[in-house]
């Protein structure tokens, strides 16, 4: 915790100030280790030390040490100067620019009189400085690049110790003019250890506002000042206490008897009735012996007895996937803490259909101007003809589930004959299948992606009258190599929301999550399953209808 150098406040106040901050922290679910006070006093160092110590003994708060100013860490030296001004360093040693500037900002002078004229200013100033009490005056100078008189007499007064020592001097209005010949030479005669000069590209009202917002820190080039940090440090830090504070064995932030609580009350903060969601616990449900008897039936053909059962029972995935199965739950969202074979390997055993025996994925790619639908690009890897044909035509209804008017591009490097080879050959006979399985769906095949979807492309690659040329909605890539790269392409050059994998072919919905996902990722995948499980519903609802009337 950083004191104010000029008032501190009291031992007590800095210790009541410490255990706010540590309530507030805590409020936030962070793991406070300890109190560390920076900046502190030099005058007032050991008495506020001591103090702090003793009001916080009772407190449960580890007190680690007072770090005192420091004069060197606590100024801006001359090098970070030339860090914020994007300086480049003409004259004088590289080390020399790890070097203070010692006065206030309004000590760094702008050089617009003559030489004698700004060395006497200079001097009247370290005179009142030091009447003032402040021993240390070491200012940069700020000049223009057409005044090398100032140059040169500046940095021979430095050298000769007749004038207050200098920072350095800044050149303004760097692409301005340059150093001319005999100045050059002359400077170059000085030696390494003259004046540091350093020129910048602004000109010097820039230079200036840029100079004046510099605040001290510490860069990878600042020696002197990291030296200092260190020794600073061991002298004035308790180490053991910091590391025993680490090395403390903290319980999880979150237990599964407080997530029901911590439900409650992130939904009351946001306005949400859960009144009505039931928490099932996977190791102490009842519907267990049930939920084995089902796993055992789907299972029989592998001879799976109902103590295996109940030992898969003890997979999350598996549970979740035999609450969907027998209608306890609509569908199922995993994935955020497990792979996605462990997520879907379940749902493959128990949720296939008959008549779709491929399962596949898709992707709700949402650009600025539209959403495209693409598969699959997380599931099959080499699919054959047929199966190509199955994921186009699932696809396409996954796309209409969603509001999404399907029309299908069946992607290749070829557009219409215009290539040849193995692959050509492959999705344009998934497109013949598709297309016979499918005679009210539009697709189009084999096409490549930019015909696809700009209509400027497909008027010059695509002869004729087309549905889908320039307008498809849904496009299917000849194999998981081309679809997951593209997905991941098209979201990362141009910010697009990937929504997905969404799993498609089974009978209820179960879709995976990335490990890396976010809230917005959950939520997003969430609100895809219910719209698929919404889907299913109604058309079971009116193959019933349609089976009654008959």
């Amino acid at each position: 915790m950083d004191l104010n150098r000029d008032n501190p406040g009291t031992a007590s106040e800095i210790a009541s100030r410490a255990l706010r901050h540590r309530r507030e922290l805590q409020a936030d679910r962070a793991s406070v280790l300890g109190l560390l006070l920076n900046k502190v006093p030099l005058a007032a160092h050991a008495d506020i030390v001591s103090g702090v110590a003793a009001e916080l003994a009772d407190s449960g708060l580890t007190f680690a040490g007072g770090i005192p100013y420091d004069r060197i860490i606590g100024t801006a030296r001359v090098n970070e100067f030339a860090n914020a001004l994007g300086a480049k360093q003409i004259y004088g040693r590289p080390e020399l620019i790890d070097s203070g500037v010692w006065g206030g900002r309004e000590d760094n002078r702008f050089g617009g009189r003559s030489v004698h004229g700004f060395l006497d200013k200079l001097e009247a100033i370290r005179a009142q400085r030091e009447a003032e009490g402040q021993t240390f005056f070491r200012p940069l100078v700020l000049t223009t690049k057409d005044r090398q008189d100032l140059v040169l007499g500046l940095a021979a007064a430095s050298l000769s110790g007749a004038c207050p020592p200098l920072g350095g001097l800044v050149l303004c209005d760097g692409g301005a003019c340059a150093i001319t010949p005999p100045v050059h030479a002359i400077m170059a005669r000085l030696g390494p250890d003259t004046l540091p000069v350093l020129e910048v590209p602004h000109g010097a009202f820039e230079t200036a506002r840029r100079m004046a917002r510099v605040n001290p820190g510490i860069l990878p080039t600042s020696v002197r000042k990291v030296r200092e940090a260190r020794a600073l440090f061991g002298r004035h830090v308790d180490v053991d206490a910091v590391a025993s504070g680490m090395a403390v064995h903290r319980e999880p932030r979150l237990t599964p008897k407080r997530f029901p609580g911590e439900v409650a009350a992130a939904a009351a903060r946001f306005n949400v009735d859960v009144s009505r969601c039931e928490v099932e616990d996977h190791r102490s449900s009842t519907r267990l012996d049930a939920y084995a008897d089902f796993l055992v039936e789907a299972r029989k053909k592998k001879a799976l007895t109902k103590a295996a059962a109940l030992d898969q029972l003890t997979d999350i995935n598996m549970f979740g996937t035999i609450m969907v199965a027998m209608g306890d739950a609509d569908g199922m969202v995993s994935g955020a803490t497990c792979t996605t074979a462990n997520t879907i390997r379940p749902a493959l055993q128990v949720l296939k259909t008959p008549d779709r025996r491929l399962i596949s994925s898709v992707f709700f790619m949402c650009l600025p101007d539209r959403v495209l639908v693409y598969g699959d690009c997380a599931v099959n890897v080499e699919p054959t003809a047929a199966e190509l044909a199955q994921i186009a035509t699932t696809s396409a209804d996954t796309a209409a589930a969603f509001g999404v008017e399907p029309r299908v591009a069946m992607l290749s490097y070829s557009t219409l004959g215009s290539g040849a080879g193995p692959q050509v050959d492959l999705v344009t006979e998934a497109t013949a299948l598709a297309r016979a399985a499918r005679p009210d769906l539009a697709i189009e095949g084999p096409i490549q992606y930019d015909a696809a979807v700009d209509p400027g492309v497909a008027a010059t690659k695509v002869k004729g009258r087309s549905e889908v040329a320039g307008r498809a909605t849904v496009c299917v890539f000849p194999d998981l190599n081309t679809g997951n790269n593209t997905y991941k392409a098209v979201q990362q050059s141009t910010g697009a929301i990937a929504i997905g994998p969404l799993m498609q072919g089974l009978a209820r919905p179960v879709n995976d999550l990335s490990r890396g996902c976010t809230v917005a990722d959950i939520v997003n995948t969430v609100a895809c399953t219910a719209v698929q499980a919404a889907g299913l519903k109604a058309a079971a609802q009116q193959a019933t209808s349609a089976a009654a009337a008959a």
